[in-house]
């Protein structure tokens, strides 16, 4: 039920509560979703309320808008898997791309305390009642959009971090400059398809490949610093990794480090 008394935005509310109904099956890849105005029926708030939520959920891929068309549970779903990989000396998106002397701009594009939908609970070990921060960004660099992020911090870090910072510095810098520095990085990537709003955003057609990146930063202590959902453009980014045979006996590879290949394919 939407609170009207709660200091939490209608639209966050609204947004949580079909982000939780997505992440729990209730309604499923490829489902047709509700309209515009059985939604406002449903909760109770306008209709500008209501755009203002589907278009979170549209930016973070968990719905597909089309003209002319019902709207759509996208067929793929980001959801967390917990099998740790460990990189050294791994630069990040923003790291990356000023190593090779580009100067990337992440406008931001919000920044507000919010109580997480279950799966963002789950991944960050919170009960129902602990807020974090969101952050949402797109990185423009000279004409091009080449990547939109979501990311959320524990509300003792996300409320250090200011527009200037997260407008010019990578936040591996952040997390240094806050004496939080990472210690370690859960990495999970995804090929996937641009929805008509991330298309749009990023200035490619609809259904243009992207590369979903999802990391999870832990400190020295064990603890999560930052959880980070982001869509990077397929004809600027590749990821690579640098590997090295495990020792005699035992198979597989073990990864020593890596980070982004920066180049727009032709």
């Amino acid at each position: 039920m939407i609170d009207n008394k709660s200091p939490v935005t209608l639209y966050y509310q609204v947004e949580r509560q079909i982000r939780q109904s997505i992440e729990n099956g209730v309604w499923k890849p490829g489902d047709i979703f509700p309209g515009e105005k059985e939604l406002i029926d449903i909760f109770k708030v306008s209709r500008i309320t209501i755009r203002k939520a589907l278009e979170r959920l549209e930016e973070d891929g968990l719905i597909v808008k089309r003209r002319g068309a019902r709207t759509t549970v996208a067929d793929y779903v980001p959801r967390y898997n917990s099998q740790k990989i460990t990189v050294e000396n791994f630069r990040g998106m923003e790291d990356e791309l000023r190593q090779k002397g580009f100067n990337p701009k992440a406008k931001l594009l919000e920044q507000i305390k919010i109580t997480p939908s279950r799966e963002i609970q789950e991944i960050f070990h919170i009960d129902e009642n602990t807020e974090l921060i969101r952050i949402r960004r797109i990185c423009e660099m000279k004409e091009d959009s080449i990547w939109l992020e979501s990311r959320y911090f524990p509300v003792h870090i996300g409320e250090l971090l200011d527009q200037q910072g997260l407008e010019n510095e990578s936040v591996l810098q952040l997390m240094n400059k806050l004496k939080v520095p990472i210690s370690f990085v859960e990495i999970q990537l995804e090929a996937v398809s641009a929805t008509p709003t991330q298309a749009k955003q990023l200035k490619v057609p609809p259904m243009s490949p992207l590369l979903f990146h999802q990391s999870i930063s832990f400190s020295k202590t064990n603890e999560i610093i930052q959880l980070s959902r982001a869509y990077l453009r397929g004809d600027y980014y590749r990821f690579l990794m640098h590997a090295k045979p495990q020792p005699t006996g035992i198979p597989g590879l073990d990864i020593v480090g890596g980070g982004y290949v920066l180049g727009k394919n032709k």
